[in-house]
């Protein structure tokens, strides 16, 4: 008896010393792997350690790393749980900040916030934990707060570049582009090669119509990243913008060649392990042989591809234009693996919808024609393969085609004024209008060529409308009928060129002083939702619902009082001043004109001031 109790003791030892240096092994392999970043062999040793020492936190804190760095997000959120939960976070918060970060990459952002508040309860003067927090405030549009944190990172590091960047995104999102110019410049003068602000200040100057100043910092990240073709169609859209089509065709071939490659045509992710196609490019080669999204490519060249990376799928699956690629698949209907044979060709993953556009403004219509089907073909749902297949088809006369397209295109002020021309075209008069006043004032300028010449376009279109509507204000206001009068003329400004629209104007505000003018009802509640938001604080919205008074009564001197003193609010002095000024026309007789024209010139010193 006591010989077996000594066997069973010394058998015991035996497994427990083989389970340490099994143990000692497995994570002395990951460890190795993961500092030469191979982190899918790093993972698959850390779980090992994990499985034959479950409650040791230290374990799971090397495969969240591991898990992170391989982008695999998820699991690494369920190893930072783990490491939470056994109480083994020794780094000062960290694991909660890589809860944070992991929660941001999929898009989680209460969470996200949540868990960097953790890691600064943890740890207070921890730098990068405030920056972490004020980037996700401005991904979540919480722009104060972000601003608040930011500052607070300056607080600990003074000279910390994201912090600086993280200010100036706040502020431009807030449209205070002065502020976020001062600190997006601060940025790259404590760190001369951080891309990232360079790229937010073309951005802003971009929605400024500053396109010379955008292209240029656009092409300063260019230096800093050449192989970044968003940047270079960026550059390619300021001057799309500016009509300079040489140089815009120049920098979106940049673009083009930066995303042509040999290949297959798909894109994937990594899925447990195997690379799942998420997309198949239209008439590519992988089409041709009906691989679709959602299988899964388990051997290339029958080199299992069980725990790759991007990188090494990417490798394999690329080659010379001809030559061939072997790959076993599985599909979901499928249960035996199928082989496929597939010839890599000459790959553009380009949008080619902005050098459609390009062509089409240089004169060059064929050439416009191709790039915009290609463009169509790859991209059906981005709204620059939309546009281009839109004026492809609008070009063509085929109006009900390029309605049915340009309706899907959201944010391009320019596929919104053809979409309003098309209508135009087909004699629908009111969907012609709505459109184009559906267009915010502050998305259309004269410095944007083909915007600007779209809009004389539509304008034109719509010349015999605006005519007549003058026609009949004048009669109107020949028999007495000085309220439908002012009715006719507010629909004949909404679609008069400039020069034009200040004749109206004067007509407008040379009748309102015969009468006492009512508001339509329709404008009277934008007014009143005006005031209501301007208690509550909401200057923004305030500003957007006197806007919307004034185009169904642009000849109330009120709202226009009103909107300029909003605007100044919102340190927005040039709108202010040109609304008051437009007030003191309509209201020449008013008793605080003087203080009006007293306003503007405080503004105009504000201005100077910020120079």
């Amino acid at each position: 008896m006591k010989y077996f109790r000594l066997l069973t003791i010394l058998v015991a030892i035996a497994i427990m010393s083989g389970c340490a240096s099994s143990l000692a092994a497995d994570w002395s392999r990951g460890h190795a792997a993961y500092v030469q970043k191979r982190y899918p062999e790093a993972i698959k040793y850390f779980k090992k350690a994990v499985a034959i020492e479950p409650m040791d936190g230290r374990n799971h804190w090397w495969l969240l790393l591991a898990y992170y760095y391989n982008g695999q997000y998820q699991e690494a959120i369920e190893s930072g749980k783990r490491v939470i939960e056994l109480k083994a976070d020794m780094s000062g918060g960290n694991t909660w900040n890589l809860l944070a970060l992991s929660y941001n990459e999929l898009s989680q952002m209460e969470p996200a916030i949540q868990a960097i508040k953790k890691a600064i309860e943890i740890n207070p003067t921890e730098p990068v934990y405030f920056a972490n927090l004020s980037s996700f405030y401005n991904q979540n549009g919480q722009y104060d707060d972000a601003i608040t944190a930011a500052k607070r990172v300056i607080e600990l590091k003074p000279d910390y570049a994201i912090a600086y960047n993280n200010i100036g995104v706040a502020c431009g999102k807030k449209k205070q582009y002065r502020e976020a110019f001062k600190s997006l410049k601060r940025a790259v003068e404590i760190d001369p090669k951080f891309v990232t602000a360079y790229a937010n200040m073309g951005n802003f100057y971009t929605e400024i119509f500053e396109y010379e100043k955008a292209a240029q910092v656009y092409s300063q990240a260019t230096e800093l990243e050449p192989k970044n073709g968003d940047y270079y169609f960026n550059i390619s859209f300021c001057y799309y913008c500016m009509g300079k089509y040489d140089d815009a065709l120049s920098a979106v071939n940049r673009y083009v060649n930066l995303n042509t490659f040999t290949g297959i045509g798909i894109t994937f992710e990594i899925e447990n392990g195997l690379p799942v196609v998420k997309t198949v490019l239209k008439r590519a080669p992988a089409e041709k042989v009906d691989i679709r999204v959602g299988d899964k490519i388990i051997k290339i060249d029958g080199k299992p591809t069980k725990d790759w990376d991007n990188a090494k799928v990417t490798e394999h699956l690329r080659g010379e234009a001809g030559t061939g690629v072997k790959l076993l698949i599985t599909k979901a209907d499928d249960k035996e693996p199928l082989e496929k044979i597939v010839t890599r060709e000459l790959i553009t993953n380009a949008n080619c919808g902005l050098r459609s556009l390009i062509q089409r403004g240089k004169g060059a219509i064929e050439e416009a024609l191709n790039d915009s089907q290609q463009a169509f073909d790859l991209y059906p749902s981005n709204r620059w393969a939309q546009y281009s297949a839109g004026a492809a088809y609008f070009d063509k006369g085929q109006y009900d085609q390029a309605i049915q397209i340009l309706v899907q295109v959201k944010d391009i002020a320019e596929a919104k004024i053809m979409l309003a021309t098309a209508y135009a075209k087909q004699g629908k008069t009111k969907e012609a209008i709505d459109t184009y006043m559906n267009i915010p004032a502050e998305e259309l300028s004269p410095k944007n060529v083909p915007l600007w010449n779209g809009r004389a376009a539509l304008l034109a279109t719509l010349a015999p409308v605006l005519k007549s509507h003058r026609e009949t204000a004048g009669k109107l206001e020949s028999q007495g009928r000085f309220q439908d009068a002012l009715s006719e003329l507010s629909q004949a400004l909404l679609i008069a060129e400039d020069n034009e629209a200040k004749e109206i104007m004067a007509a407008l505000f040379q009748i309102a002083r015969k009468i006492p003018p009512e508001l339509p009802e329709e404008a009277h509640k934008h007014h009143v939702r005006a005031k209501i938001s301007l208690e509550e604080g909401n200057f923004e919205n305030a500003v957007s619902e006197l806007k919307q008074a004034l185009q169904l009564a642009p000849y109330s001197a009120r709202l226009y009082f009103d909107t300029a003193l909003i605007c100044a609010e919102l340190k927005n002095y040039r709108e202010a001043i040109s609304y008051m000024k437009i007030y003191i026309q309509a209201a020449p007789d008013a008793s605080d004109v003087r203080a009006s024209k007293d306003e503007i010139i405080k503004w105009e010193l504000l201005m100077e001031k910020e120079k």
